[in-house]
């Protein structure tokens, strides 16, 4: 049997959000002896202790790149995204390693074990920004848009034309083997880009949010090896399409027939607070968070 571990990372800010991703999980009952890893990128101590008696190993991570040449270090919390490519070295031992968000929650186990098998059997395994009920907008632009303009900060015009067209490989969520391929590409994509955009960094600050993503995105479609590419359902983004819900408003289906139970729900954008009208099956409205058990 596989040795697994599931990673998240939070500031103090994303702290209670990271707390209710850990009691989703907790409440499967086959997340029985799955490790569980936490990246501190900025807990207060009585956050950090919390999370502990939770059953996590804390760890926090340093900076994985050089910002030296950079205007000015970015903020603490960026080192939850230039960790993932390293998650191998800060919990070592493990076959296989399930990256989740601090602000995604888990719904169904099927999914955690969907991403592990898929990860065994291709060596990473990620869900695309992609599914019928989703909204073409991001951000008010269209996503393909809002690709081009960031993929053309890092890669050439062929590369960027290439990858732009593709959909985007959400990494909030995803598994990987330790032995595949990806890390070390991931790393070495991510080093050469950071270095290469350091002039970037005080006009266009999203370049450097946005390089982890897109450089795992151009690693997984240039290997020769394809990923496995699983169902939206196992990282519904909340901010493109609203889930349904059951009659009693506590479960979240996809919005569309055949209306299937969401396995990770992803509060992405401006879905993390706040009320939202839900609709049922039988067409009634609730008024709920988004949040695990409603927040």
């Amino acid at each position: 049997m596989a040795r697994v571990i599931i990673v998240t990372a939070a500031d103090a800010n994303y702290a209670t959000l990271a707390e209710e991703l850990l009691a989703s999980i907790a409440a499967a009952p086959e997340s029985r002896g799955i490790a569980i890893g936490f990246l501190d990128v900025g807990l207060e101590p009585a956050q950090r202790e919390r999370i502990a008696t939770m059953g996590a190993t804390v760890v926090a991570p340093g900076w994985d790149y050089d910002f030296s040449q950079y205007p000015a270090k970015p903020p603490g919390h960026m080192r939850a995204l230039t960790a993932r490519p390293h998650l191998r070295r800060y919990f070592p031992g493990y076959d296989v390693y399930v990256h989740m968000d601090a602000d995604t929650w888990l719904q169904d186990w099927r999914t955690i074990e969907l991403f592990v098998s898929a990860a065994v059997e291709r060596g990473f395994a990620i869900a695309p920004e992609l599914d019928r009920s989703y909204s073409p907008l991001v951000a008010g632009m269209f996503e393909s848009d809002l690709k081009q303009r960031i993929y053309s900060r890092y890669f050439n015009e062929e590369t960027t034309r290439k990858l732009a067209h593709l959909p985007l490989l959400n990494a909030g969520v995803f598994a990987a083997s330790a032995a595949a391929p990806h890390w070390q590409a991931w790393h070495d994509l991510l080093a050469r880009v950071y270095a290469e955009i350091g002039q970037l960094a005080a006009q266009e600050d999203f370049a450097v949010y946005y390089a982890e993503q897109f450089c795992l995105n151009a690693v997984v479609r240039g290997l020769s090896d394809p990923p496995a590419l699983l169902p939206a359902w196992c990282n519904w983004m909340c901010h493109r399409a609203l889930p349904y819900c059951s009659d009693d408003g506590s479960v979240l289906y996809e919005p569309n027939p055949p209306y299937r139970k969401l396995g990770v729900i992803h509060l992405t954008s401006d879905t993390k607070n706040g009320k939202w009208q839900l609709r049922d099956l039988a067409g009634s409205r609730h008024t709920r968070s988004l949040r695990y058990r409603g927040g």
